[in-house]
């Protein structure tokens, strides 16, 4: 696992594991916060239960897997609510659950 600061590119703390697991994610930004790094936000993968468990700053799925879970649900037929509809109810599980959304200026 590799935890990098997205502003300068420095490696904050890495980890050899077998399986990727929640503890571990949760477990490696509390070794940052500990030794004085603030974390303003996280931008993962979109583990399972990952983005409900960060509650300490705001956080989000990456771009590029929010765009693949889109593509899979998306067919041809936009008539197909059904799976229109999940893209759509994606925003509740995906989407800053329960938290403010970050605000990018520029």
């Amino acid at each position: 696992m590799l935890f990098m600061d997205a502003e300068s590119g420095k490696t904050l703390h890495r980890k050899y594991v077998r399986n990727e697991t929640n503890r571990d994610y949760l477990d490696g930004l509390n070794h940052i916060e500990e030794f004085g790094t603030e974390i303003k936000s996280v931008v993962c993968d979109g583990h399972t239960g990952l983005l409900q468990a960060i509650n300490s700053c705001p956080a989000q799925m990456c771009q590029f897997h929010q765009l693949q879970i889109i593509r899979r649900l998306l067919t041809k037929d936009l008539t197909n609510g059904v799976r229109t509809g999940k893209i759509f109810s994606m925003k509740e599980r995906y989407w800053f659950p329960g938290k403010p959304p970050i605000r990018i200026e520029g």
